[in-house]
């Protein structure tokens, strides 16, 4: 448990932001279909948290095209903050 503490602290500034935007993301893309289609809101949150996630991996995909790299860790903390919002979701 407390390496997985560890590695949160370590956490650079970079995987902190892709967590934010796949939050984001996620948040506002379930929000928008509770708001519009008066889905349930774990329809809602999983529809989100699709959006989230390949919002993340189309970012990764454009940076391996321009010449950079497939960061796994960058996509974990996409999963993660598109997951967070999906646990929202059920707030709504």
């Amino acid at each position: 448990m407390a390496n997985i503490f560890e590695k949160i602290k370590n956490a650079g500034i970079d995987k902190w932001i892709h967590f934010v935007a796949c939050f984001a993301i996620a948040a506002l893309v379930a929000l928008i279909f509770k708001g519009t289609m008066e889905l349930p809101n774990a329809n809602c949150g999983f529809i989100g948290w699709i959006a989230g996630v390949l919002a993340g991996l189309a970012k990764e995909i454009v940076d391996f095209f321009r010449g950079g790299k497939f960061d796994g860790g960058d996509f974990i903390a996409d999963i993660l903050g598109a997951t967070v919002a999906f646990g929202f979701a059920f707030l709504m």
